[in-house]
């Protein structure tokens, strides 16, 4: 298993996601979109957001020990496209992203803390009602659900932990 001391900040932000670890995931999130992604980003349409955190998460992935993560992109999953789906034999995450323009001389405001807030909620709400969960292999059991929006430099996290429990040969999703 991996040592959590080896490895850098995108390992440790891929680890925290994969497990759930919400509070943690969120802060370093919000950190890491305002040291390390490049300004150019900030502004673009949706999907170079989405192509960004997929090539991050999926090098974060592969750099640890032993990993067998498979990180992909605009999956058919259930009934829609999931943005950003991650998996082992065991645990996985779903990404699902909004993102909205920003006037930089407009500030960063309760208007703009009101839109991240729902555009979180409609992202996560939005792996719910599509079922994105379905598509994860059988032998994975604990499953981390992100609705995660995008207002320039700005973000809003919003998890939901789910996970599916060995019932004979099958599997039964719960909350």
């Amino acid at each position: 298993m991996t040592k959590l001391d080896d490895h850098g900040t995108s390992v440790l932000l891929f680890i925290d996601m994969v497990n759930g670890s919400f509070s943690r995931f969120a802060k370093e999130f919000g950190n890491f979109l305002l040291t390390a992604v490049p300004q150019c980003i900030f502004g673009s349409t949706e999907f170079v957001y989405q192509d960004y955190l997929h090539a991050y998460f999926s090098s974060a992935a592969s750099a640890m020990e032993g990993s067998n993560w498979n990180t992909m992109m605009e999956v058919t999953a259930g009934d829609g496209r999931s943005d950003i789906f991650t998996h082992d034999e065991e645990k996985g995450a779903i990404l699902e992203l909004k993102r909205y323009t920003h006037k930089k001389k407009e500030g960063y405001h309760e208007k703009e803390k009101s839109l991240l807030s729902k555009g979180t909620k409609e992202a996560l709400d939005q792996c719910d009602t599509r079922i994105y969960r379905a598509k994860m292999p059988k032998g994975v059991t604990t499953i981390c659900e992100y609705g995660i929006s995008f207002l320039g430099p700005y973000c809003g996290v919003a998890y939901a932990g789910k996970g599916r429990r060995k019932v004979g040969h099958t599997m039964r999703i719960f909350r």
